[in-house]
């Protein structure tokens, strides 16, 4: 079983995808400027070695900006196979967009880009800014401005700053790498809150999808029932005898409404065990180390985590998260 955490990189062309990828794993694997058409036979991975959790970096071909929505269509379409599927263990559990400071622009297409892909796939995508030595501070400073009032929203996205390659300056200086020491501290932390982003609104999607479907049905079944009771053809008995329309009406919203709250918690249910089966893999067994670090804090607004709700899902030991299942998902649901 492959239980290592996935990482993705995109970013175009240039940018320094495939040299952060040999910063990160100590080694020259990635070719620069090396890239195969986007496919999801082609989100091609790189293992790191050596670490306490089995890690998969996956780089992707460089963007274009001519061919940026052609791009986007196969990455999302890429991402979605993996991600929509029921099996955690094969997503990409975080996504780092990469921009270089040796053309520092963040351009629009990339802006689009990056909400649409957030929006699409109901995930954090991450920045990381490149050779952050071709310039000044207050350029990098910029260019992190410039993302942030792009995007709008960033909250729980971060930006972080790496040098991958060692390099003389005119000067006689020479600029050492930096940033893998920061991204590797963080990366569990965000792959976590990230794959608990996703659950909660994949979760709350789900639920109040399939929850407003059956509203829908009973209510088209109620305009049905009074369409057929009220009709033109016994609306002089109706008129004759109003009560015992009228009870007829009452007794069957009544029993609708009463099956009603019963489909609800059925549904209820069923999406509950089917997020269950979905956490399992990195909340229950040893055998997935890669997905089960140390507790990290969660913020846990208007929740009271002493008394959890009675359908709550048991508590897990050796949990990414020190709360149960469906605690986690309310605190990160969308409403």
């Amino acid at each position: 079983m492959d239980n290592s955490a996935k990482i993705l990189l995109l970013g175009k062309t240039g940018v320094g995808k495939s040299s952060f990828i040999n910063y990160f794993l100590g080694k020259n694997v990635a070719e620069a400027g090396a890239g195969k058409p986007v496919t999801t036979e082609y989100f091609i991975p790189h293992e790191v070695e050596g670490g306490r959790y089995p890690i998969l970096i996956f780089d992707t071909k460089g963007l274009e900006a001519k061919g940026a929505y052609n791009q986007l269509d196969k990455i999302i379409q890429g991402i979605k196979q993996r991600n929509n599927s029921d099996d955690i263990l094969n997503w990409f559990h975080t996504i780092f967009y990469v921009v270089s400071m040796t053309n520092p622009r963040f351009e629009d297409f990339e802006a689009m880009f990056i909400s649409t892909l957030q929006k699409e796939l109901s995930q954090h995508i991450h920045i990381i800014i490149t050779h952050c030595d071709a310039c000044k501070p207050e350029n990098v400073a910029n260019m992190r401005r410039t993302i942030t009032e792009k995007l709008g929203n960033m909250e729980n996205v971060e930006i972080f700053e790496a040098v991958c390659v060692s390099m003389k300056k005119r000067n006689g200086q020479v600029a050492e790498p930096y940033g893998r020491e920061v991204i590797s501290e963080r990366v569990f932390d965000l792959l976590l809150k990230d794959v608990a982003y996703k659950l909660s609104f994949d979760y709350a999607h789900t639920l109040w999808n399939t929850w407003c479907q059956l509203v829908d049905d009973v209510f088209t079944e109620m305009d049905s029932f009074v369409d057929e009771t009220v009709k033109f053809g016994t609306l002089l008995k109706f008129i004759k005898d109003d009560t015992q329309a009228s009870e007829n009406i009452d007794r069957r919203m009544e029993e609708t409404f009463s099956k009603l709250d019963e489909n609800i918690e059925t549904i209820q249910r069923q999406t509950d065990e089917r997020f269950n089966k979905i956490l399992y893999p990195v909340v229950i067994s040893e055998a997935t180390p890669a997905l089960i670090a140390p507790p990290i804090n969660v913020p846990t607004p208007g929740i009271n985590l002493s008394s959890p709700p009675a359908n709550a899902l048991p508590r897990f030991e050796m949990t990414m998260f020190p709360i149960s299942a469906l605690e986690m998902l309310a605190i990160f649901s969308i409403p």
